[in-house]
């Protein structure tokens, strides 16, 4: 479920949050140690809905959600739920953190998860003088995925 921009901080509210953390210095990662999404992320359950733990935390240190924001990590620990550590901000901002800190991976090659072609077989596309259909067929990849290796759309990383 999506984090609604508000929720009111009750003292239960706060003791079960706490109840839920691993505290650590003030400079340090405060480690959230119940239900953590697939993705890593803390989540609580607040007013009947499941929130980012982060969220929680900002909130509980008085500092409420901008409608349209994102919790942002300094310290790129997804459990982490130190307020120290943790800012709102846009999702442009979030997305240049990531790629500053070299979180971002750019998928290339035979590196990427849907690849099909093995760096041997692109040079083999780009030599073979046959129509783009029936080399396409021979590799088991469409028409356009011919083109674009030999017009140099896709696979540029590649001397050929």
């Amino acid at each position: 479920m999506a984090d609604s921009p508000s929720f009111k901080v009750t003292p239960k509210l706060e003791a079960r949050f706490w109840a839920k953390v691993r505290t650590a210095g003030p400079d340090e990662c405060w480690e959230w140690t119940a239900h953590r999404a697939q993705s890593g992320y803390g989540r609580i359950g607040i007013d009947g809905i499941v929130r980012n733990a982060c969220h929680a935390a900002l909130a509980i240190a008085g500092m409420k959600r901008p409608p349209g924001l994102h919790a942002l990590h300094s310290c790129d620990n997804r459990g982490c739920v130190n307020p120290a550590h943790l800012r709102w901000g846009t999702a442009k901002e979030n997305g240049h953190d990531k790629s500053s800190r070299g979180r971002v991976h750019k998928w290339i090659g035979e590196d990427h998860p849907n690849g099909k072609l093995s760096e041997k077989q692109v040079r083999e596309i780009f030599q073979n003088s046959g129509t783009l259909t029936r080399i396409g067929e021979q590799y088991g990849v469409t028409f356009s995925t011919v083109w674009s290796i030999k017009h140099r759309r896709i696979w540029r990383h590649l001397e050929l």
